[in-house]
């Protein structure tokens, strides 16, 4: 049984909120600009302790007396900063509307129809050229190494390379696995089956059922999820599965910087059984920012392919990052990622098996042989 505490989160922002907004206010705007009595307000900071540096007592008033304009104008302009930045800091706190008013799903969408507005040919190769200049791009491997064929950006951002540029040893052979991308691998390793955790950041384990399913447990929980809540039940007997058959699941975490190509590939013959869609954030992805905000990859959106290959169960993650939310799948168009509006609980299913009356995201390898 939860208990109910009458300060929650959202009181105690609209606390902080008030309190300090009184203090700007108090420290920066004079009664006269209020319509306030000129009678004291009680203990406050003085001025001089915030701006005693900043602005000498020569400089706070002129001679006849008016305010001073540097001052009214950083109250006002940290006033309104505040009150915006408390709001959106409280409605975060709303599941409801929290994907809605995030900073960094509104500026992708922002930079994404920036990137795909046409760019006039006679500037396309000073733009992309001084792009693939500072970032080091290999053109020659691109399949069209004339900037002035791309239309937009977006065109020239997810170009596409030539064929054999990237050869793949054995591609017959469905025993072996090649990278799917371009990229800098920053983790691999196995699977704890005996916690169902995931490392994909160094010093932070993730839940394996909250990475792959985004939800703990069999159902999402909302805002009463906790680390006790029990693993989901076909999770478990997928690991189950996976001891059963001598194996071990292994996993390699792959970072696409802007340098990269950016299109990924099937990185062995398998099958893709089941599509989850997890709605999220956008935060960034580089490693600086990874190494210290730990719950990047399971807050930010993804697609989750789960299938099958020679080797046993087979599991892909395609992540969005800040400014790159837009993740497309050839053989799917109904994915649609970074939507104005998200709807909850927050992830979309889409089964790829025929005539069957049950899906699932390990229904397929449950039921298949362990040959």
């Amino acid at each position: 049984m939860s208990t109910t505490y009458f300060f929650t989160a959202r009181w105690l922002y609209v606390f902080f909120f008030v309190a300090l907004k009184f203090l700007i206010v108090k420290n920066f705007l004079r009664k006269e600009e209020l319509g306030l009595p000129s009678q004291p307000w009680g203990i406050s900071i003085p001025r001089k302790m915030l701006f005693g540096k900043l602005i000498g007592e020569d400089d706070e008033e002129d001679n006849e007396g008016q305010p001073n304009i540097l001052r009214k104008l950083l109250g006002q302009t940290f006033s309104y900063w505040f009150s915006v930045y408390s709001i959106y800091k409280a409605l975060k706190k709303y599941r409801e509307v929290k994907y809605i008013v995030s900073i960094t799903r509104v500026s992708s969408r922002l930079t994404g129809f920036i990137c795909r507005l046409y760019v006039p040919k006679p500037i396309r190769y000073v733009f992309y050229g001084s792009f693939a200049k500072f970032y080091g791009l290999n053109m020659s491997e691109v399949e069209q190494p004339d900037f002035g064929a791309y239309e937009s950006f977006t065109q020239f951002f997810t170009r596409r390379l030539k064929a054999g540029v990237r050869q793949v040893v054995e591609p017959q052979n469905g025993r072996t696995m090649c990278s799917p991308c371009d990229g800098r691998v920053l983790t691999c390793g196995k699977i704890n089956s005996e916690y169902s955790t995931i490392d994909c950041v160094k010093g932070r384990s993730y839940r394996l059922d909250e990475f792959m399913l985004g939800q703990i447990g069999n159902q999402d929980l909302g805002d009463d999820q906790t680390c006790k809540v029990q693993n989901n039940s076909e999770l478990v007997a997928m690991l189950d599965k996976v001891k059963q058959r001598g194996n071990q699941l292994l996993y390699t975490v792959i970072y696409l910087s802007p340098a990269d190509y950016h299109r990924f590939h099937s990185p062995a013959i398998h099958s893709a059984d089941f599509r989850r869609h997890v709605v999220g954030y956008l935060s960034p992805v580089k490693p600086s920012h990874v190494n210290k905000h730990k719950d990047v990859f399971k807050n930010n959106e993804r697609v989750n392919i789960f299938g099958r290959w020679a080797q046993g169960f087979y599991f892909e993650s395609a992540v969005g990052a800040t400014n790159v939310g837009s993740i497309k799948l050839d053989f799917d168009e109904d994915v649609l990622t970074n939507q104005s509006f998200p709807r909850y609980p927050f992830f979309e299913d889409k089964t790829y098996l025929q005539n069957s009356s049950k899906s699932g995201p390990f229904f397929k390898y449950l039921l298949s042989s362990d040959e």
